[in-house]
């Protein structure tokens, strides 16, 4: 897994090349006080990786998307997924 940060106006994009199988991506946009992710590793030992990240950040996940898959996201915190992600 490799993770990147780029620094934009209000907040800061952090994005998780998994490198696994499906060539997952995943992003967290952390803003002073919180997180907010768009999609998640589908593989659990990516899954434990990306949360890694994430906890050295110290601040809370507010919410998950997920417009293309769930793999997972619950385990990361509240999830919101599109119709086309449950169809």
């Amino acid at each position: 897994m490799k993770t990147t940060q780029l620094d934009l106006p209000g907040c800061r994009l952090h994005i998780c090349d998994t490198g696994d199988a499906l060539a997952d991506t995943c992003f967290a946009f952390e803003s002073p006080t919180a997180l907010v992710c768009l999609e998640a590793p589908a593989f659990q030992p990516d899954v434990d990786a990306w949360k890694t990240h994430l906890a050295t950040l110290g601040k809370p996940i507010v919410a998950v998307l997920t417009p293309y898959h769930v793999g997972g996201a619950e385990q990361l915190g509240e999830t919101w997924a599109t119709a086309r992600t449950c169809a």
